[in-house]
C-alpha cells in the first residue's frame, strides 16, 4: 500500500513541501511525509562505509512503514531527540554500534556536518539504512528547507493506493514540478 513520489524528470530533482500538504488532503492516504534522500559520507567514501541514509518525519513514519518493528531504544525517543537516529539493524552489528552513541554524517547534496545519536534500531524491510528527522536539515540549510527529493504516503488500503498513483500523477503534471507516483515495488525496480 506505499506509494513512492518523486519528480518525473529525475530523482535528483526536489519537490516543494506543498506538494506534500496536497498529497496529505487527498481522499485514501493514510499518511505522506518527506523521505529525503541524504547522500553524503559515513567515514569516508570507502565501499564498507556505504548505506543509505534519509531524512523524514519521525511523527507519521511508523505509520507508514509500519511492517518495521523497534528491537533496541524506542520510536519515542527517536521522535523527541531531534538529533536521534533510527538505525536498521545490520548496520548496527556491522558498526559495533550501541544505543546513544554518536554518528557523524557529512552531507554532500544537503551540505554540512551533522552529528546524532542512535535512540532507536529497528528490523524490517532493509536494515541498512538510517533515519532522521527532516527538520535537522531544513534548520540547518534555511535556503532549501521544504524541499524533498522523495514524498512516501501509504493509501488506507490498495483500492485506495491504486486509485491514488494516477490521481496523484494527474494532479501535478502541468505544475512546475511535475511528478511520477508509482508503487513501493515499482520504485525499487527502477533504482
Amino acid at each position: 500500500f506505499r506509494i513512492a513520489v518523486r519528480h518525473k524528470v529525475s530523482f535528483a530533482n526536489v519537490l516543494p513541501a506543498a506538494h506534500l500538504e496536497k498529497i496529505r488532503q487527498m481522499p485514501g492516504v493514510k499518511a505522506a511525509m518527506p523521505f529525503n534522500w541524504f547522500g553524503g559520507r559515513y567515514v569516508d567514501f570507502s565501499a564498507f562505509h556505504v548505506f543509505q541514509r534519509f531524512a523524514v518525519d519521525p511523527v507519521v513514519f511508523f505509520d507508514i512503514f509500519d511492517a518495521s518493528s523497534i528491537v533496541a531504544g524506542s520510536a519515542e525517543a527517536w521522535k523527541a531527540d531531534r538529533s536521534g537516529l533510527l538505525v536498521g539493524e545490520i548496520l548496527m552489528k556491522k558498526y559495533g554500534w550501541s544505543l546513544g552513541q554518536k554518528i557523524t554524517l557529512t552531507g554532500d547534496i544537503w551540505p554540512g556536518v551533522y552529528t546524532f545519536t542512535i535512540r532507536a534500531v529497528y528490523r524490517g524491510q532493509s536494515e541498512a539504512s538510517v533515519f532522521f528527522d527532516q527538520k535537522v536539515i531544513d534548520e540547518a540549510l534555511p535556503s532549501r528547507a521544504g524541499l524533498y527529493t522523495m514524498i512516501w504516503l501509504k493509501g488506507v488500503d490498495a483500492a485506495a493506493a491504486r486509485d491514488l498513483i494516477p490521481r496523484i500523477n494527474a494532479f501535478f503534471e502541468n505544475s512546475t514540478w511535475p511528478v511520477r507516483a508509482e508503487t513501493e515495488k515499482e520504485f525499487q525496480n527502477n533504482y
